[in-house]
Parts: structure tokens; C-alpha cells; sequence
């Protein structure tokens, strides 16, 4: 099973792979790489499942270029935002704000 290095990937995997292991008493390895090879892994059948393809937006690119060659089981978290985050002390409130001066 293809991880990322986000907390997400990591968790989500293992509880995956925990209920997996319970249900059917299978064994299977997780293997951390960047989203580019998650993907290609599992296009190319070197990799069986994935618990974090960030769909429809981050790695559409991804779904686009290996259409056809994954299957979608569905969203496992909704409700998501995607966005950046800056400790309180910065006060910013917009990207223009990050800006180097």
C-alpha cells in the first residue's frame, strides 16, 4: 500500500491495513513515497491501494494522466478545505501578505 509523508497518509494507511489484517488475517507492507510515484505504482500494478489521493483537486493531474488504469472506492473524508495556515503571531491574512519585501 503507497503512503505520502502527510499525517494523513500515514494514519489513514494504517487503520486500513489494521481492519484488513483483522478481517481477512492478510498481511501487506506500506511503502512512503511522493504522490508521483504513489500514483504510477498503483497504474502499473506495483502498488494495490492508496488512502490518499486528494481528489478532485490536488492530484488531478494524477487521476487525468492514469485514467482509466485505478479504481475510485470513493472519498474517505469530506468536507475538506484545502489552504495555508501561518502561525497568529505573523498576522496575515492573505498569500500577498507572505510576500518578501
Amino acid at each position: 500500500m503507497g503512503k505520502v509523508r502527510w499525517i494523513h497518509g500515514a494514519s489513514e494507511g494504517t487503520l486500513i491495513l489494521k481492519e484488513r489484517r483483522l478481517l481477512e488475517s492478510a498481511w501487506a507492507d506500506m511503502l512512503q513515497v511522493e504522490a508521483g510515484p504513489m500514483w504510477a505504482g498503483i497504474a502499473d500494478g506495483s502498488a494495490d491501494a492508496m488512502a490518499a489521493a486528494w481528489l478532485p483537486t490536488t492530484h488531478k493531474d494524477y487521476a487525468d494522466k492514469y485514467k482509466g488504469k485505478f479504481e475510485d472506492l470513493g472519498a474517505n473524508l469530506k468536507g475538506t478545505k484545502l489552504g495555508l495556515v501561518v502561525p497568529a503571531y505573523m498576522n496575515n491574512s492573505s498569500i500577498e501578505d507572505l510576500k518578501m519585501k
